[in-house]
């Protein structure tokens, strides 16, 4: 009945360690999002490229593309003139390892998200990060 006692108090012991564990998805620390850095023009400008064509750009250079959305780039102004930046963004969640391949095809981290402000006369309204959104045209 002791041998019981004890053998009940280590299971419990083990499942309660095991609930108290990282609560984040193993697959968080495999993956990351990465967003194409050539953000969208106003205007429906001819090189906009669709959340479709992007992922295919990943998937050409070799990345294995997990998932895709669309993105809107948050805290920073845009002005509103045709061919200027609008923030907007397509977004992939891709192999952690794969970021090495697709950085030289022109995506970063969202990590990173907040050097845009070096490329774009956009003003800083707050912290700068980004939000998913719904693609337009059913992408």
């Amino acid at each position: 009945m002791i041998v019981m006692k004890y053998l009940y108090g280590a299971m419990l012991v083990t499942v309660l360690s095991a609930c108290s564990g990282d609560s984040s998805d193993s697959s968080d620390r495999h993956s990351v999002y990465v967003y194409d850095t050539d953000l969208f023009r106003s205007c429906d400008h001819p090189e906009n490229e669709t959340l479709q064509q992007s992922a295919q750009t990943l998937i050409s250079g070799g990345v294995d593309v997990i998932s895709s959305s669309c993105g809107q780039i948050t805290g920073l102004a845009w002005p509103e003139v045709c061919g200027a930046p609008t923030g907007r963004i397509n977004v992939h969640l891709i192999h952690r390892n794969n970021l090495v391949d697709a950085e030289p095809l022109g995506y970063k981290s969202v990590d990173r998200i907040g050097e845009v402000t070096t490329n774009y006369d956009a003003g800083v309204q707050g912290e700068v990060g980004y939000e998913l959104i719904e693609c337009n045209g059913g992408e």
